[in-house]
């Protein structure tokens, strides 16, 4: 029998291929819905929405314990039929669907209209509608409209200007339009609510508070990952317990949200002492009601047979500086011409990295292989990996990649890799700035890989997830106290 408080997580979206933050939080989700009833809430709106949050569950990342919403999904679940209705293009399409010409294809139909134009992309998930795009007949490029359905049943309409998103519709089960949101930039900026009598201007933020008021309760608890101080005020006329995980390294000087918006929570978690201490000089009240959780490792394999690897798993983005591996693998490469190099991971990095690669002469020993769904496989075959970075809160795939008794080359700055990563015993920490210093290192590792393997497992032996879910729990109830101590 599960206990109250209620549970509740606020994030933006699911997204089921990022990294170590949406990672940690589903470990959160997990756990605590052995005991909690456990919500996570969304507030983007997400076109494939139902689908990554099914794909979520199957593929074992997020217990069918924990339930999810978002606030444009509720709203149009809604079966209150208001005063606004009409016939909308889809439909008039559909009737005379039989008579356009149509490309049919695997899970899609283009639609040529009676002229011979391109207007209409048509997609299917499962046999049901999924969405309809209405594309610009003078450039069949530029999509013009879109309508989206949930399992067959309309769900939005999306209208498009010069590529960028200008009005999204809501709609209720009815068909009503129930929200009209105005877009600034492709994020909204004004909301027209017309889910009652009448329409009503409000701010997409108003919209959210009042979709939480709804939702959560003085007895719950809130767990928040990022966007503190928005969500600070959503919860401003909510008295529950709140608690702030501060995971990346931050400019606390120059960030005012880090001197004024968390003082608004009851109790504030870091993922290593030494920023706990780092942001006590910038906020010593915030620290007197923190704790430091570092996440745990979940599994542990123990040094054996490897392949003839090195792997990098992470996000191709500026601030993984990934183009100083592979330049460094580069300088190695004659002296271990076994050895091949593989890259996991996506990002807008990908195609500059491929050139790169190619400029090398790396194109037979370095391999850019794409995201991939279980990174602790190609970390146990791996003889060591390479995870560099410019700032790091924490360093989930380090934590990783040490449980697999696989040692790490990464870069040493604040917090997690300079705290998980002792120099000489399990890995290597280098600068960015030398990459004759990162290319030793890796030789360093390669020739003496029996040590650094040994020396992986004892040196995380205090992240054991037991330990994290005591502790985790620990929190909650600290949380709940200081609250009932303020009030």
């Amino acid at each position: 029998m599960k206990t109250e408080p209620n549970i509740y997580l606020i994030v933006p979206a699911l997204y089921p291929n990022a990294g170590g933050l949406t990672k940690a939080m589903f470990d959160k989700a997990n756990y605590l819905s052995n005991f909690f009833n456990v919500e996570i809430l969304t507030t983007n709106f997400q076109l494939h929405f139902n689908k990554i949050r099914n794909d979520l569950e199957k593929s074992g990342k997020l217990s069918p314990s924990v339930n999810v919403r978002n606030i444009y999904n509720d709203i149009s679940q809604r079966n209150t039929k208001n005063k606004i209705g009409a016939k909308f293009d889809f439909e008039e399409l559909l009737e005379k669907y039989d008579a356009l010409s149509v490309d049919k294809g695997e899970g899609r139909d283009r639609v040529f209209g009676w002229h011979g134009t391109y207007q209409n992309y048509i997609s299917y998930h499962k046999g049901k509608i999924h969405f309809i795009d209405y594309m610009d007949e003078f450039d069949p490029t530029v999509l013009r409209k879109r309508y989206i359905f949930d399992q067959g049943n309309l769900l939005a309409m999306e209208t498009m200007v010069d590529g960028k998103k200008q009005q999204q519709v809501i709609f209720n089960r009815h068909k009503n339009p129930v929200l009209n949101i105005w877009h600034k930039d492709n994020q909204p900026n004004r909301i027209f609510d017309m889910q009652g009598e009448g329409v009503f201007d409000t701010a997409p933020a108003n919209l959210y508070k009042k979709w939480f008021e709804s939702v959560i309760t003085a007895e719950d608890v809130v767990l928040v990952d990022c966007f503190f101080s928005q969500v600070a005020g959503y919860l401003e006329n909510i008295p529950c317990a709140t608690i702030g995980f501060i995971h990346s390294h931050h400019d606390y000087d120059g960030d005012a949200r880090f001197a004024t918006h968390f003082s608004d929570f009851n109790k504030f978690v870091f993922l290593t002492k030494l920023q706990q201490e780092d942001f006590k000089s910038h906020n010593p009240a915030v620290t007197a009601k923190s704790s430091v959780l570092p996440h745990p490792v979940l599994k542990t394999v123990s040094p054996g047979q490897k392949e003839k690897k090195i792997v990098t798993i992470s996000r191709l983005v500026s601030n993984k500086p990934v183009d100083l591996s592979i330049r460094a693998f580069a300088k190695i490469a004659d002296s271990f011409p076994d050895f091949t190099y593989d890259i996991y991971g996506i990002g807008p990095n990908k195609d500059s990295l491929t050139e790169l690669i190619k400029n090398l002469g790396l194109q037979g020993r370095v391999f850019l292989k794409g995201y991939v769904d279980n990174p602790l496989g190609k970390f146990e075959k791996a003889q060591l990996s390479i995870m560099l970075t410019k700032f790091e809160g924490y360093g989930l795939s380090i934590l990783e990649s040490l449980g697999m008794s696989c040692p790490v080359v990464t870069s040493a700055v604040n917090y997690g890799p300079s705290e998980l990563v002792l120099d000489g015993v399990n890995g290597r920490l280098v600068s960015n700035t030398s990459i004759d210093e990162i290319a030793s290192a890796i030789t360093d590792i390669l020739k003496h890989s029996s040590k650094y393997q040994e020396n992986c497992l004892p040196s995380i032996s205090d992240k054991s997830l037991d330990a994290w879910q005591l502790k985790l729990l620990k929190i909650i109830s600290e949380a709940i106290n200081n609250k009932e101590t303020v009030s």
